[in-house]
């Protein structure tokens, strides 16, 4: 187990807390976490360019000239692709897939990965926010005023315990209110400093909201077959 320190409102450590080391004691991998942060934005890629091919092109149903005795090479449609104004060839479709698999438990392993670096590099807070149900957006920033350091970005992970807080500081610049379900490993790496109220700690080691869909989006409409893969 390892020992982090427990803020309160002022930014002041209080006392310490004992968390969970396959969450927030684990060894850094960057090779890991590369790999999962790839697949997670190939996952999340659309193909929208699209050529047609010379069966789509329309026209050239008519043969452009006899077979024989013209002196060129034989053609049966002008829509070929090597005629002006023909189909293209080996060109972008839009049912092209770039998703990525990963397992369940890489993608376990890379959030945990991001978590401990955060905590070991102290950008990494957490508070006791037990105090916060009857809260507007004034005082939200009141109490957090001293968690945002000067061109720093904070994030915000929250259980449903904490929706008046969310709801406070959702339109605040430099602050990005994440919900423990749709945790998301771009945001924990892509932001500069991160806060965690105990109760959320609790839920991340008992592996609530650690899921594979908001993690990584591996469910992607096939636009040609109209189906869900």
């Amino acid at each position: 187990m390892v020992n982090a320190k427990l803020y309160n409102l002022d930014a002041k450590s209080t006392q310490t807390v004992t968390l969970a080391d396959d969450i927030f004691n684990v060894s850094c991998s960057d090779n890991l976490l590369h790999q999962v942060i790839v697949s997670f934005q190939a996952n999340q890629r659309k193909s929208y360019a699209h050529t047609k091919d010379r069966s789509e092109v329309r026209g050239g149903g008519i043969k452009p000239f006899r077979q024989k005795g013209t002196g060129r090479a034989r053609a049966g449609s002008s829509r070929s692709p090597i005629w002006s104004g023909g189909g293209t060839t080996f060109g972008p479709r839009n049912t092209d897939n770039y998703s990525r698999k990963i397992t369940k438990k890489m993608l376990k392993k890379a959030l945990s990965v991001a978590l401990s670096s955060k905590l070991k590099n102290n950008s990494l807070y957490i508070v006791d926010l037990s105090d916060t149900k009857d809260i507007n957006t004034k005082k939200a920033l009141n109490l957090i005023k001293n968690f945002l350091h000067k061109n720093k970005t904070l994030l915000i992970l929250l259980n449903s315990t904490y929706k008046n807080l969310k709801f406070s500081l959702r339109n605040v610049q430099g602050i990005k209110i994440v919900m423990i379900e749709n945790i998301n490993l771009i945001d924990i790496v892509k932001f500069d400093n991160i806060i965690i109220p105990k109760s959320v700690t609790d839920d991340l080691e008992k592996n609530k909201g650690i899921k594979k869909d908001a993690l990584l989006n591996n469910k992607k409409k096939n636009i040609s077959k109209g189906k869900k893969e």
